[in-house]
C-alpha cells in the first residue's frame, strides 16, 4: 500500500480496490488461513474508496456469508464465484480532484509543516 500511495495521492484516490482477501474483521474469517489483513483498514481509513472487492472467502466452506458490508463508508463486497457489481447511476462521473491541499493531507497524513512543506520545493 506505501508504494502506491503517490499514485492514489496523484490522481486524487481511489474508488474501486480489488484485493485476494478481505480486511481484518470484515468478512474475514478467525482461522489462520481466511484472518484478512489490518492494512487494508488503514488503506480504507485513509483513502477511503468506495468499494473493496475482495474474493477468498468462498460460500462452500460451510460458512454463511454475507457478501456486502459497509466499513466506515466503504461498501465491502465478497465477489468470490461470481458478483456483478451494480453501480448507482448517480455515483458514475460524480468524481472530482481534490484540491492539492487535500491530496496533500491525503498524503502525508496532515498538513506538512513548514519545514517539510520547504523541502519538498527543494527537491
Amino acid at each position: 500500500i506505501r508504494k502506491l500511495r503517490w499514485q492514489i495521492t496523484k490522481y486524487g484516490g481511489v474508488d474501486i480496490v480489488v484485493t485476494h482477501a478481505p480486511p481484518r474483521g470484515v468478512g474475514d474469517s478467525e482461522d489462520p488461513a481466511h484472518m484478512g489483513f489490518e492494512c487494508l483498514l488503514e488503506l480504507i481509513d485513509t483513502y477511503h474508496p468506495k468499494y473493496l472487492l475482495h474474493g477468498h472467502v468462498h460460500a462452500r466452506y460451510g460458512m454463511h456469508l454475507q457478501r456486502e458490508r459497509e466499513y466506515h463508508g466503504t461498501k465491502v463486497i465478497n465477489v468470490c464465484e461470481k458478483f456483478v457489481l451494480d453501480i448507482p447511476k448517480e455515483e458514475i462521473g460524480t468524481w472530482k480532484k481534490p484540491k492539492l491541499s487535500e491530496r496533500v493531507k491525503m498524503f502525508f497524513g496532515s498538513e506538512p509543516s513548514r519545514e517539510k512543506s520547504s523541502k519538498i520545493h527543494n527537491i
